[in-house]
């Protein structure tokens, strides 16, 4: 009876040690949605800490809005990046 108890504990034990799956789901971002097209959403930063943000369907569209955008108002600007949703 106590190898019972002992091999019940070890699983509990492991079973522990598996990380979560909502802590899974927030590290992984897979497409939002099947059949809908993807979100690109890019921003840049200029020296004075302004950001200017930008939405597309593609990513390099996005990101290049952003960075005329923020050239538009400033000399030198520098891409913050670019997410999905």
């Amino acid at each position: 009876m106590k190898s019972f108890g002992i091999k019940i504990a070890s699983v509990v034990f492991a079973l522990s040690m598996v990380p979560s799956l909502s802590a899974a789901s927030e590290a992984f971002h897979p497409r939002p949605h099947p059949g809908r097209e993807p979100r690109w959403e890019c921003s840049s930063e200029n020296l004075r800490g302004q950001r200017f943000y930008s939405v597309d369907r593609f990513r390099n569209w996005a990101e290049r809005r952003a960075q005329d955008q923020c050239l538009a108002y400033s000399r030198a600007c520098r891409p913050v990046g670019c997410w999905i949703y």
